[in-house]
């Protein structure tokens, strides 16, 4: 069975909750929750939870770079296959996780880009990658060190897209598999319109 590791850094929102309650993980599976320094609320749900086996709670370093650092903090902790990038104020669509271990189970060692729900729309709409039509959130990629670019290594706004481009840069372009399955839900308090795909 293909191993899944979701890294999710984390300020400590009251919505990290409703994240982790959103999807539910295997046995083997990883899911990081890591504080940008010391997030005692975030720390406190994740000891609530703790029936979850697959669930950590890991204090990363105090940056306050969107949570480049803590990604990439729990990309050296895993031993998972793949990696899933899920914020604290997000969810798994319906299905997500099964849809994801189903994708990689078919196509290993290749990298994803699947669909989400933002600013009350599905993104993406094309496959190609530029900014606002691809995300982290949306991005699958093998648990491969040798072919993983740094989230730290670009502190715009943009850095999910630097993340995704450089890192791409270590497969060849038929390598990526775009997949028309939503599997996150962007702030989902924004928009009463995302619940028809549950």
């Amino acid at each position: 069975m293909t191993k899944l590791c979701v890294i999710t850094p984390t300020i400590g929102r009251e919505t990290l909750r409703r994240l982790l309650t959103s999807a539910q993980l295997q046995e083997g599976d990883e899911w990081f929750v890591i504080g940008d320094g010391p997030q005692p609320g975030a720390e406190r749900v994740c000891k609530e939870l703790a029936v979850l086996p697959y669930l950590r709670y890991v204090e990363g370093p105090q940056t306050g770079d969107w949570g480049n650092s803590q990604r990439d903090l729990g990309m050296r902790l895993s031993l998972a296959d793949y990696f899933i990038f899920a914020d604290d104020d997000d969810v798994f669509n319906s299905g997500a996780i099964k849809t994801i271990r189903q994708h990689a189970g078919q196509s290993p060692g290749k990298p994803f880009l699947f669909r989400i729900w933002h600013n009350g729309g599905v993104i993406w709409t094309s496959q190609e990658l530029s900014p606002g039509n691809v995300g982290g959130a949306m991005f699958v990629v093998p648990n491969d060190p040798r072919r993983l670019s740094h989230w730290a290594d670009d502190m715009s706004y943009v850095s999910d897209m630097a993340f995704i481009e450089n890192t791409l840069k270590f497969y060849k372009p038929t390598d990526l598999i775009w997949s028309g399955e939503i599997i996150q839900i962007m702030k989902p308090e924004t928009s009463e319109q995302w619940k028809h795909l549950a």
